[in-house]
């Protein structure tokens, strides 16, 4: 097999253009797929294989079990890519280990007869999207210097956005058959992964100092950083604005179907164009979040600048119950959340603690990312039931926007 160890002759400059371009692949193809189990697979399948009364709850179930999963995926991957050496690096391996077990598991959906086959399934695609994601997170910091983080954060998260609403057009047209939807984007996260390790090689880590592997030194290694306030901080800013937005992703369809009451056709429709909006404003605000907050070094006016319109959007659909205002909702949240992801992704790198634990630590941001996507299902269901949609939405914004606030108190980082 070929030696993935960059020539020497290429000049830093266009190493950093490789790899945000594989960050940006590898994130559309893992996003895509995600978005297309989370917020239309598994709610369709649903459809064909448990009640109509039962949907709500059934989707919380699966979400909050496969978060669950894919929790504990993040922080034991995230220590043992730290720990491994090989002539592919310590994060290939696990881009595309990830891949291959998310594209085997989503065969597995695409046949699964019962509530519980597709609930394994759907825990295996989320445990392998967490290792994979955990890993090509800490290629930035391990590759990138600080000062071109915001860029390649965008790149990153540009491709994450743009793989979420990807996800909704290609799956929008299976909501009567989303076994063979499932099927159809099978060899997605595998051929993403591929593409990464080709585009962005990885230098050989063969040589560099195993860390210890003593019984007392692994399970230290385990532990959430000590001493790192920041770090908290950031993560936990993190933890609610997922919380607010991934309220409204799992139940997009029923969104579109209960609450604008639109038809199977009408609603494939108004997905499809909110997802493109979506795209158009999550390349913008990526394109220009990332590279601003580069140019001037600061992280934490975008950020708040971000949070704000990622739930302003939401409000949208809290004052019109019109397919127009999901469209409109999907515009704004897109330029935010564009915004968002480049800017805190990279202030998130600049607040961890230990460079020799970079992927266990940020595997703790994933953690963040994944319990948010399990109380939001949570919460969702309990405020639907309170007060139908308009007290899920409002719930949501209030989450997003006060989000902010805990980015007041970080000190390391302007």
């Amino acid at each position: 097999m070929t030696d993935f160890r960059p020539p020497t002759t290429q000049s830093p400059e266009v190493s950093l253009r490789r790899l945000g371009l594989g960050l940006f692949l590898v994130s559309i193809g893992k996003s895509s797929v995600q978005s297309a189990v989370a917020g239309v697979l598994v709610a369709a399948k649903l459809n064909f294989i448990a009640g109509k009364s039962d949907r709500i709850s059934l989707v919380a179930l699966i979400a909050v079990v496969s978060g669950i999963a894919s929790l504990f995926a993040a922080v034991f991957s995230g220590n043992l890519s730290d720990r491994t050496r090989s002539r592919w690096g310590m994060r290939s391996p696990w881009i595309v280990g990830g891949g291959i077990v998310c594209t085997l598991a989503l065969l597995a959906m695409a046949v699964a007869q019962s509530v519980f086959m597709l609930l394994v399934a759907t825990s295996v695609v989320m445990m392998a999207f967490s290792a994979q994601l955990v890993a090509t997170t800490a290629v930035i910091p391990d590759r990138v210097p600080e000062a071109q983080r915001g860029s390649l954060n965008a790149a990153l998260g540009v491709g994450q956005l743009i793989g979420l609403a990807l996800g909704l057009i290609i799956s929008s047209p299976f909501i009567g058959n989303p076994g063979k939807g499932a099927l159809c984007i099978a060899v997605v996260p595998t051929l993403a992964g591929l593409i990464f390790v080709m585009v962005a090689r990885e230098q050989s880590n063969k040589d560099v100092p195993r860390l210890p592997a003593d019984t007392a030194a692994v399970l230290k290694s385990l532990l959430p950083p000590i001493a790192a306030l920041d770090f908290y901080w950031a993560v936990s800013a993190r933890f609610f604005i997922v919380l607010g937005t991934a309220m409204l992703l799992s139940y997009q369809l029923y969104i579109v179907t209960d609450y604008l009451r639109q038809d199977q056709a009408g609603a494939a429709m108004t997905l499809s164009q909110s997802a493109v909006v979506y795209v158009a404003g999550a390349i913008i605000g990526g394109a220009l979040g990332g590279p601003i907050s580069d140019r001037f070094r600061r992280r934490k006016p975008l950020t708040y600048l971000s949070s704000f319109l990622i739930g302003a959007s939401i409000l949208l659909l809290l004052g019109w119950a019109e397919p127009w205002a999901m469209i409109g909702y999907k515009a704004v949240n897109g330029f935010g959340y564009g915004i968002y992801l480049a800017v805190h992704g990279a202030l998130a790198t600049e607040v961890l603690p230990n460079p020799k634990t970079r992927g266990k630590d940020l595997g703790f941001l994933t953690v963040a990312n994944t319990l948010g996507g399990i109380f939001a299902p949570m919460l969702t269901a309990m405020a639907v039931r309170l007060g139908g949609y308009p007290s899920m939405f409002a719930l949501a914004a209030f989450l997003c926007i006060g989000s902010a606030l805990l980015i007041v108190p970080i000190r390391s980082v302007r």
